[in-house]
């Protein structure tokens, strides 16, 4: 018997949905809905729903496919994440990276499954959208 091997991750895919970049968006990064009706663009708030991740780099007016549920590469910010299991937001600094979730208005996009040193590529379960609160409170 001969045994094969192979190089995907082991990763749960989840739910892919596909839809037009509404900017530039790199693989492995948060995204959001725009504005405009079937776009995404990449989170840039802590405040930010998040949809999903992008899963290749296009740029605007592209197809660009979505990872919603499951286990997802997302690239960190250069701040470490040094704890497996903490949950993490958009980054407040745009370009649809996370950093660790901190402060009152943070909104968790899920669960870290690796630890990072900064500026890393690493394994979230992801828990979005999360919605914050009902819209009427």
């Amino acid at each position: 018997m001969v045994a094969t091997y192979f190089a995907a991750p082991n990763l749960e895919t989840g739910h892919v949905a596909t839809y037009i970049a509404g900017a530039s968006i790199a693989a492995n990064t948060l995204v959001k809905m725009d504005s405009t009706e079937g776009q995404v663009i990449n989170t840039a708030a802590i405040t930010d729903v998040a949809i999903g991740v992008a899963l290749n780099t296009v740029a605007s007016g592209e197809q660009v496919q979505v990872q919603t549920s499951g286990v997802a590469k997302i690239l960190t910010t250069a701040v470490a994440i040094a704890t497996i299991g903490s949950q993490v937001m958009p980054d407040g600094g745009g370009g649809g990276k996370i950093a660790v979730a901190a402060g009152a208005t943070a909104v968790s996009v899920g669960l870290t499954e690796q630890a990072a040193a900064g500026s890393d590529v690493i394994k979230v379960r992801l828990c979005v959208p999360n919605l914050k609160a009902p819209a009427n409170v």
